[in-house]
């Protein structure tokens, strides 16, 4: 099962909005052995889940200073620095299997 987020940013001052989209290929939850790196088990996380994840990030991100990296479904790397971001809506979806996978950086 894919997910398919999509993010509104809202800019402090401008009130300027960019909207990304990007998919999470077959997002899991690694539940890993105590002081190893060794993976117990895996979870499948749901589109709310996953949405709850990334919330998470992106306020945790904000709260220390950082920007984030994220590539969209058009392959368009685009950095948001969270300090700028005034609101973000965010919202997600479960989608077909073929889609592209994204990962989430921080800078």
């Amino acid at each position: 099962m894919n997910i398919e987020l999509t993010a509104h940013f809202y800019f402090k001052g401008s009130g300027k909005k960019k909207t990304i989209m990007w998919i999470e290929d077959n997002p899991r939850l690694q539940q890993k052995e105590k002081d190893s790196d060794k993976v117990i088990r895996e979870i499948p996380l749901t589109a709310d889940e996953v949405k709850q994840e990334y919330r998470r990030l992106f306020t945790k991100h904000k709260n220390e200073g950082k920007s984030i990296t994220l590539e969209d479904t058009t392959k368009m790397v685009h950095v948001i620095d969270l300090t700028d971001i005034r609101n973000i809506e965010l919202t997600s979806r479960e989608v077909e299997a073929d889609a592209v996978q994204t990962d989430l950086c921080t800078e």
